[in-house]
C-alpha cells in the first residue's frame, strides 16, 4: 500500500475514510493553493501529512522522505494545518459552554458514574518541549526536562469541554488555573453553571462543581478527596466515588496520548507551535470520540468496574513511556485555604454517598 494512501496510517488512531474526507471537505477551501509556478501540493496530501505527524510522532525527515517533499515544507505544512483545523473545526469540536450543556454533562455523570452535580472532571498534564530560546528555567518542570502544561476538563464520554494550553512547565501555586481565562471566570463567580438544586427531592441546595484531585484545592466550584490516610470507612467510600468520577479526565488523556503519539517524543517547535499542535490534538480527539466512539475509544479501551474491581483500559499498555506526565500531587494549582461552605458541600456529599452505596 502505497504511503500516499491515508488508510495507510489510519490504523494509529481509527480514523474511517467517511471521517477524512468529512474533514477535507471542511478544510480545502482553505488548504487549497493557486497555481503560481509549478503545481502545488493537494489539500488532501497536505491534510495526510499533518495527520501522520501527529498520529505517528514521526520526524520531519521521515515525512519528507515517504512523501518526496522537503524538510522545510513538511516543517510548514504542519505548522499551517494545525492552524487552519484549530480555526475551522473547533465548533463541530467543542460545545459552547452554557447552562444548557453543563446541565447535560452533569446528568451524565450522575447516570454513567453516580456522582450528582458533576460538570466536569479536571486535571492537569506536562507535554515534554525541546528547551525554547531565552527561556531561563520558566518551561523546566519537576520531572527534569522542559514542558508546557495542557490543563483539560472532560465530560462524562471523556471529550474535552475546554482546555488551556501553553502554562509554563514551572508553574506551581495556583499559576496554571488560575490564570486561565476559565480560573478568572471560576474566580468571579460567572460561570453560568445551572442554578444550585436539591440533590435528593426535599434536600437542601447543593451547587454544580467539577471534580478534580487534592492538587487543585477544595473550593464550592471544585470538590476533590478527603486528605489523609488514616480515614473513616464513610470519607473512604465518598473518597473512591469521586475518584470514580475523576478517572474520566485520566482516560481523556490517556486515550489522547495513546492515539496521537507525537505525546511520545519530544516536541521539537516553537511554544506557540506546540500550543497549536497540542491544540489540533484536542481537536481531532473530541472530533473522533462523538462520530467514531466504537473504533477510536471502545469500551476495552477505557477503565472500567466490574463486581466492584477495577479493571484498566488497554490504552494503558499503548503509553507506557509517554511524555504526558502528571502535575504531582505537591504542586498545587489551588489554594491551600477552602470555604467553610465548601467544607460543608464536601460533607453533605459524603452523607449522600454514605445512603447511596453503588
Amino acid at each position: 500500500m502505497s504511503n500516499r494512501d491515508p488508510e495507510w496510517y489510519f490504523m494509529y488512531f481509527r480514523m474511517d475514510c467517511d471521517q477524512f474526507e468529512w474533514i477535507l471537505k471542511r478544510l480545502r477551501p482553505v488548504l487549497e493553493r493557486k497555481y503560481v509556478v509549478r503545481e502545488p501540493l493537494s489539500a488532501k496530501l497536505r491534510l495526510m501529512v499533518t495527520l501522520r505527524f501527529l498520529a505517528t510522532g514521526d520526524s520531519y525527515f521521515t515525512l519528507a522522505t515517504c512523501y518526496r517533499i522537503g524538510i522545510s515544507t513538511v516543517c510548514k505544512i504542519i505548522q499551517e494545518v494545525c492552524v487552519l483545523l484549530n480555526a475551522h473545526l473547533a465548533h463541530y469540536a467543542f460545545p459552547p459552554l452554557t447552562e444548557s450543556t453543563w446541565k447535560t454533562v452533569s446528568d451524565e455523570f450522575a447516570v454513567n458514574w453516580n456522582f450528582p452535580h458533576t460538570c466536569g472532571a479536571i486535571d492537569g498534564k506536562h507535554a515534554k518541549i525541546r528547551a525554547p530560546n531565552n527561556s531561563g528555567s520558566l518551561y523546566w518542570c519537576y520531572k527534569g526536562y522542559f514542558s508546557i502544561v495542557l490543563l483539560g476538563i472532560a465530560d462524562a464520554h471523556y471529550r474535552f469541554l475546554y482546555v488551556s494550553i501553553g502554562s509554563y512547565g514551572s508553574s506551581s501555586d495556583g499559576g496554571i488555573l488560575k490564570d486561565s481565562q476559565l480560573g478568572r471566570i471560576l474566580e468571579a463567580g460567572k460561570i453560568n453553571f445551572p442554578k444550585s438544586s436539591p440533590i435528593i427531592p426535599g434536600g437542601e441546595n447543593i451547587p454544580y462543581f467539577f471534580v478534580g484531585d487534592e492538587a487543585f484545592g477544595l473550593r464550592e466550584w471544585c470538590q476533590v478527596p478527603y486528605a489523609g490516610r488514616f480515614l473513616g470507612q464513610d470519607y473512604q467510600n465518598f473518597n473512591m466515588r469521586l475518584s470514580r468520577a475523576r478517572r474520566v479526565i485520566e482516560n481523556a488523556f490517556g486515550i489522547l496520548s495513546a492515539r496521537w503519539r507525537i505525546f511520545h517524543r519530544t516536541i521539537c517547535a516553537a511554544p506557540e507551535t506546540v500550543d497549536s499542535m497540542i491544540q489540533a490534538t484536542v481537536t481531532l480527539h473530541n472530533l473522533l470520540c462523538t462520530s467514531n466512539k466504537h473504533n477510536y475509544a471502545p469500551p476495552k479501551y477505557t477503565d472500567r468496574e466490574q463486581n466492584g474491581r477495577l479493571i484498566e483500559g488497554e490504552w494503558r499498555e499503548e503509553v507506557r513511556g509517554s511524555i504526558l506526565q502528571d502535575i504531582p500531587a505537591n504542586i498545587h494549582i489551588g489554594s491551600h485555604n477552602y470555604t467553610r461552605n465548601a467544607s460543608r458541600i464536601r460533607d453533605y456529599l459524603k452523607d449522600y454517598v454514605k445512603g447511596n452505596r453503588i
